[in-house]
């Protein structure tokens, strides 16, 4: 199964799918909250199914490569990550009750290959955003940002940057 969906609506499409005994491919975010991605993992693994989230930087030869650099010894100092969502969000991306924003459905990838590359977890994180560019969306959905800039330290003392923006 695969679940392009809302990300609102990935946990339970997922736990029934899992349920049912099928493997899935949950594209990124994969859900709304640690506490949902938790009990998507536990599904999988009660089901003895496999759960795969579309996080495609990992097998993309140019991420692959720099991978493999890192884990050879090369010195990691810093990651830093800039990535342009779609020019025009979806409607229901505005709602970050249905979408958690930007980070989640943009710069989940940024996310995920800060965390693969330093080989850690976020230690310490400052983040500012606002919207910028897509001003029709201020009146009807004020939390929605359309930029962010993410610093962040790791567990390990790798430094990580994230430039984002879509709209």
């Amino acid at each position: 199964v695969v679940v392009v969906t809302p990300t609102a609506y990935h946990r339970d499409i997922v736990i029934a799918a899992a349920k049912a005994g099928k493997h899935i491919l949950c594209e990124k975010p994969m859900a709304m909250n640690a506490q949902e991605c938790e009990e998507m993992i536990q599904a999988a693994e009660e089901n003895h199914v496999k759960l795969q989230v579309g996080f495609m930087r990992r097998f993309d030869a140019s991420f692959v490569r720099a991978k493999e650099l890192l884990d050879s010894g090369a010195d990691l100092v810093l990651v830093k990550s800039l990535t342009r969502g779609p020019s025009i969000p979806k409607p229901w991306m505005y709602d970050i009750h249905k979408s958690n924003g930007p980070l989640a459905e943009v710069n989940s990838h940024d996310i995920d290959t800060m965390r693969w590359f330093s080989g850690s977890e976020f230690q310490t994180v400052y983040a500012l955003a606002g919207n910028y560019r897509c001003g029709d969306a201020r009146q009807d959905f004020p939390d929605f940002y359309d930029n962010v800039i993410l610093n962040a330290r790791f567990a390990n003392g790798v430094l990580g940057c994230l430039d984002g923006a879509q709209g």
